[in-house]
């Protein structure tokens, strides 16, 4: 099988700011889809965050992006320069796809 390479963002966000993340995804050209999962938990500088606080205020979300590398280093740069004002993570590693017409 034939692979070829790509970029995957990874972008955790708090839900409630994952809206404004999206709606910068979709503008971006390049960048044919994108996956949102819940987030369970984790921890990191700025603390633990578990699923059981009585509220979801701060529950986080991550969005993953499978790109061209070109696409994915633009859209780095976009979600850093928006996550300034939020809490988030991004992180871009290589995935080789099988169908590179998707990505």
């Amino acid at each position: 099988m034939q692979t070829h390479k790509r970029k995957r963002l990874e972008i955790v966000v708090e839900k409630r700011r994952a809206p404004a993340v999206l709606e910068l995804l979709d503008r971006e050209p390049g960048i044919t889809g994108w996956t949102m999962l819940p987030c369970i938990g984790g921890r990191g500088h700025t603390g633990t965050r578990l699923p059981e606080g009585a509220t979801d205020a701060l529950d986080t979300v991550l969005i993953l992006v499978v790109t061209s590398e070109e696409v994915a280093h633009r859209t780095m740069a976009a979600v850093l320069e928006l996550l300034e004002e939020f809490v988030g993570v991004v992180l871009m590693g290589d995935v080789e796809v099988a169908r590179p017409a998707h990505f």
